[in-house]
């Protein structure tokens, strides 16, 4: 449902000449934006005015091609970034890996291999004894009933 104004803009805009495609003065100047009312700009105004004039209005840097370039590669970064926070791993204070250096899993794996590479020669390598027995504080206990039951069992005892 669309008129033939806006159709007629968007296809002028879209051309691939550039000596053929619409200026930003041609554009503003459009049917299309002369139908439009409330504009806090007056579109008459800018129309009227010539591209000198538009220039010496324009009080901002010149373009510098290797600064876009820069702030480009900034924004990539930045992305990049932003994609790989998930991965990252939090930092780690010193006082809390004094404190408790088992609480962090990557340090941990770093203590164990040490450990292993000191006292492995220590461990059987038979079915009774496994290198995680090297690091156990007290021997696992694997239950056969279900801690429902031996809970029943030990308070009718």
């Amino acid at each position: 449902d669309l008129t033939d104004a806006p159709k007629d803009l968007i296809s002028k805009l879209l051309v691939v000449d550039p000596a053929k495609r619409y200026t930003v003065q041609e554009a503003l100047c459009h049917n299309f934006f002369q139908i439009m009312t409330g504009w806090s700009l007056n579109v008459q105004t800018v129309c009227s005015q010539s591209p000198q004039q538009e220039k010496q209005h324009y009080k901002g840097q010149p373009f510098n091609p290797r600064r876009k370039f820069q702030f480009g590669i900034m924004c990539v970064r930045s992305m990049i970034r932003i994609q790989r926070l998930r991965y990252t791993p939090e930092p780690v204070s010193l006082a809390v890996t004094r404190i408790d250096p088992y609480r962090i899993k990557a340090l941990r794996k770093v203590i164990d291999n040490c450990a292993f590479r000191v006292y492995g020669h220590w461990v059987k390598k038979g079915e009774g004894q496994d290198r995680a027995a090297l690091f156990q504080n007290f021997p696992k206990v694997d239950y056969s009933d279900p801690p429902e039951t031996r809970m029943l069992v030990s308070a009718t005892a």
